[in-house]
């Protein structure tokens, strides 16, 4: 299996999620974060799909789980408006991590999702076949 590349060019140390500017303009209550631009492509993909073709504000991460913090404290004063955030992370050590990161930052406005069939991830989902059902995961979080 080929290795995936996502590059980018030039200094990435302060730059907004992958996405956000497209959340921003869709606006809504909700906003979906993943770990990787990829996996915000998936989703974003998913969402639609169960959504019956309505766009919805999915964002990755800059640098994968462990970068939530800075990208939360980097974004904080422009996400105040969204009522939940749903969290859609790797199922790995770190992407665990990522989500109690989450819990700590946004209390209860933090929706942890599982996704389905045992996938890692969203991207492992449509590629397993499951993105309606991860897509109708995502759309029909619950507050625990």
């Amino acid at each position: 299996m080929k290795k995936k590349d996502f590059y980018g060019i030039g200094k990435t140390a302060d730059v907004d999620p992958f996405g956000i500017s497209r959340a921003f303009k869709l606006g809504g209550n909700t906003l979906w974060w993943t770990e990787g631009e990829f996996d915000a492509i998936a989703l974003d993909y998913c969402l639609t799909l169960a959504g019956g073709g309505k766009s919805y504000p999915v964002i990755s991460l800059t640098h994968g789980g462990g970068s939530l913090r800075k990208n939360f404290e980097r974004v904080e004063d422009r996400i105040e408006k969204y009522e939940h955030h749903v969290f859609v992370l790797d199922d790995d050590e770190t992407g665990h991590l990522a989500e109690k990161a989450a819990i700590e930052l946004l209390g209860s406005k933090a929706v942890i999702l599982s996704k389905p069939n045992g996938a890692k991830d969203a991207n492992d989902a449509v590629k397993a076949g499951h993105a309606l059902e991860m897509g109708s995961l995502a759309l029909n979080f619950t507050k625990k």
